[in-house]
C-alpha cells in the first residue's frame, strides 16, 4: 500500500507516530520520575507510591477494548487524535490533586483516556503501509514511546528538588501539550482505510484469542513490560539506600539511561527485517540480563551502564514483539490482537510493576533481580517454542 504514497508522506507519518507516542508517554510516566518525593510526601511506601504508576497502567488495560471498539467503529486515526487530546488534558491534572486517593483516581481516568493509543496506532500503521515502511512506522512509534518515557522522567525527576513533585509533573504536561500541537499540525492526510468485518467484536476477540502463537507475545508483554516498570519504578529508591546514597534531585538522573531506547528500537526494527522475530528475541533478552547482571553491582558506574544496556535490550524485545503482532493477526481482527496484546502489557506494568516492589521491600534488589531474571528467561523459552508464520522480514 506504500506505492500509493510519496516519500515525504512516508516520512512525515514516521515523525507524526514519533511525537504521537512522544506526547502521550511523556504525561503518563512523569510521575514515576518523582515517586520518591510522592513517597516522602505523603509518607507512603515505594511499592504504595509505586501504585500511581500501576493504576494509571490498569486504566489503560481497561480502556482497551472501548478503544478497540471505537477504532473500528470511527476510524482509528480520529481514536488516536481524540485520545491524544483527552490524556494530555488529564495530565495536566495531576499535580492538582489533594490527596493520594484521588490522584490514583484520576491517574486510572488518565490511562483509560490513553489507550486508544497504544491499542490502535500500529494496527493504523498495518493498514495504510506493508512491508518495510509498516515497520519502520512501528519502529518510530516504540522510539516514541521509549523518548516519551525518558522525557517524562527526566524532566520532571531533576526538577522535582526545586519546584517539589507536583511542579515538575505540571512541566511535563505542558512539555506534553506542545508534542501533541506538533503531531496535528504534522499528521499527513493520508487515507483512512475503513475495513470492516461482518464479524461481531465478539467473533473477532475470539480469533485474537484462539491463536497460540499470539498467546506468546501476549505472554511475552505481561512479563518484559512488568519487570521494565518495575525495574523504572523502584531504582531511584534504591541508589538512595546504601552504599549510593544519592539525593533524590540526583538519583532521578539516571532516567536519562532511557533514551537508549529510542536508538535500540531503531535498530531492532531493521534487525527484525533482516533476521525475524527470534533472532531478534536472542538479542534482546539476552541484552537485557547482561543490563540486569551489571546494575548488581555496588560501584555507580556499574549500575549506570547496566540500566543503559537493560533499556536498550527491553526496547529490542518491544519492537520485536510489536512489529510481529501486526503482522501475525489477519486485518479482520487487528484490532482486537492489538487490544488483547495492550491489555496484557499494562496488566503486567500495573501488577508486576508493584509487585516487584513487595519483593524489593522485603528482600532486598538482588532477589528482585532473580526473579526479574527468571522471567527474562521464560520470555525467551516461550519465543523458541513457537516458530511465527511470517518470514524475517517480520
Amino acid at each position: 500500500m506504500e506505492k500509493h504514497f510519496s516519500r515525504a508522506d512516508t516520512v512525515k507519518f514516521q515523525c507524526a507516530l514519533f511525537c504521537l507516542a512522544l506526547a502521550a508517554f511523556t504525561q503518563m510516566y512523569a510521575l514515576q520520575g518523582v515517586l520518591p518525593h510522592v513517597s516522602q510526601d505523603w509518607m507512603i511506601s515505594a511499592s504504595d507510591a509505586a501504585l500511581t504508576v500501576s493504576f494509571a497502567m490498569a486504566g489503560v488495560a481497561c480502556g482497551v477494548v472501548p478503544s478497540a471498539w471505537a477504532g473500528d467503529r470511527y476510524g482509528k486515526l480520529r481514536c488516536l487524535k481524540i485520545s491524544l487530546a483527552v490524556s494530555v488534558t488529564t495530565g495536566f491534572l495531576v499535580p492538582l490533586m489533594p490527596n493520594y486517593q484521588i490522584l490514583l483516581g484520576v491517574r486510572f481516568i488518565s490511562g483509560m483516556a490513553l489507550a486508544a493509543i497504544p491499542v490502535l496506532a500500529i494496527a493504523y500503521v498495518r493498514e495504510t503501509f506493508n512491508g518495510r515502511i509498516a515497520a519502520l512506522g512501528a519502529g518510530a512509534y516504540i522510539a516514541g514511546m521509549a523518548a516519551g518515557g525518558a522525557g517524562g522522567r527526566v524532566i520532571a525527576g531533576p526538577l522535582a528538588p526545586m519546584l517539589g513533585w507536583r511542579g515538575a509533573v505540571l512541566v511535563a504536561a505542558l512539555a506534553s501539550l506542545i508534542i501533541a500541537l506538533v503531531f496535528y499540525w504534522g499528521i499527513p492526510r493520508l487515507a483512512q482505510q475503513h475495513e470492516r468485518s461482518a464479524a461481531s467484536q465478539r467473533s473477532r476477540f475470539k480469533k485474537a484469542l484462539g491463536t497460540i502463537t499470539l498467546w506468546r507475545l501476549y505472554a511475552q508483554g505481561f512479563l518484559m513490560t512488568g519487570i521494565h516498570v518495575g525495574m523504572y519504578n523502584y531504582i531511584a529508591f534504591r541508589l538512595q539506600e546504601a552504599p549510593f546514597f544519592l539525593a533524590p534531585g540526583i538519583a532521578s538522573l539516571v532516567f536519562f539511561a532511557y533514551f537508549a531506547g529510542t536508538i535500540s528500537s531503531r535498530f531492532g526494527a531493521a534487525w527484525m527485517e533482516r533476521f525475524g522475530y527470534q533472532a531478534t528475541m536472542a538479542l534482546g533478552g539476552t541484552t537485557l540480563l547482561v543490563g540486569l547482571v551489571g546494575m548488581l553491582s555496588a560501584q555507580l558506574w556499574l549500575v549506570i551502564t547496566g540500566l543503559v544496556v537493560y533499556t536498550a535490550g527491553f526496547f529490542v524485545t518491544q519492537t520485536a514483539a510489536v512489529t510481529t503482532i501486526g503482522n501475525e493477526a489477519d486485518s479482520t481482527f487487528r484490532s482486537q490482537t492489538s487490544a488483547a496484546f495492550t491489555i496484557c502489557f499494562y496488566l503486567g506494568s500495573g501488577v508486576l510493576g508493584w509487585a516487584l516492589g513487595l519483593v524489593f521491600e522485603a528482600r532486598g534488589w538482588t532477589v528482585m533481580s532473580i526473579c526479574m531474571g527468571g522471567m527474562i528467561l521464560l520470555c525467551l523459552t516461550l519465543s523458541l517454542l513457537i516458530r511465527p508464520r511470517s518470514g524475517p522480514a517480520g
